[in-house]
C-alpha cells in the first residue's frame, strides 16, 4: 500500500471499503463527506482504495471459487440424474449462466469499485400530461 496517506486518510479508506455509501464510511471515521469526496480525487488516496478493493474482491473470489466446484458438481449431477426433467433442464441450463459469470468476474477483476458515483437525473415536464387529464388545457397559455 502507497504510504503517501496520512494514517487518518488510512482510516478513512479503510471505512469507504467496508461501507455501503461515502456517508456511512463519513460517520465511521470521523470524517465529513466533503473531505472524503476531495480525498477520493487525490490519486494516492484513490491508489490506496483500489488496492483494499483489489484485495477485498480476490478474497471473495477466492472464497466463492472454494464453493464454484461443489456447485458445478451438484449441478452436473443433478443435470444426469435428476428424475424431475424440469429440474434436469433447469441444472443443464444452469451450467452456461454459471460459466458467464465465473468469466463475467474474471473480466472485473481488477477493475475498480466506484462509490458513490453521480447519477444522470432526468427532468420530465409534467405539464402535457396534466394537461391532458384536465381537459386539454395548456398550463402554458396564458
Amino acid at each position: 500500500m502507497t504510504m503517501a496517506i496520512s494514517p487518518r486518510q488510512l482510516r478513512a479508506v479503510q471505512a469507504i471499503a467496508e461501507s455501503a455509501s461515502i456517508s456511512a464510511a463519513a460517520d465511521q471515521c470521523g470524517t465529513n463527506r466533503a473531505t472524503l469526496h476531495r480525498w477520493l480525487r487525490l490519486p494516492e488516496f484513490r491508489e490506496a482504495l483500489d488496492e483494499i478493493q483489489r484485495d477485498q474482491r480476490a478474497r471473495a473470489v477466492r472464497r466463492l471459487s472454494s464453493a464454484l466446484e461443489r456447485s458445478a458438481q451438484t449441478v452436473i449431477h443433478l443435470s444426469d440424474h435428476a428424475t424431475d426433467e424440469a429440474i434436469r433442464l433447469r441444472a443443464a441450463m444452469a451450467v452456461p449462466q454459471m460459466l458467464r459469470e465465473l468469466l463475467d468476474i474474471e473480466a472485473e477483476r481488477d477493475r475498480p469499485i466506484v462509490i458513490d458515483a453521480p447519477r444522470p437525473v432526468t427532468v420530465f415536464d409534467h405539464s402535457a400530461a396534466i394537461a391532458s387529464l384536465v381537459g386539454g388545457l395548456d398550463p402554458h397559455d396564458e
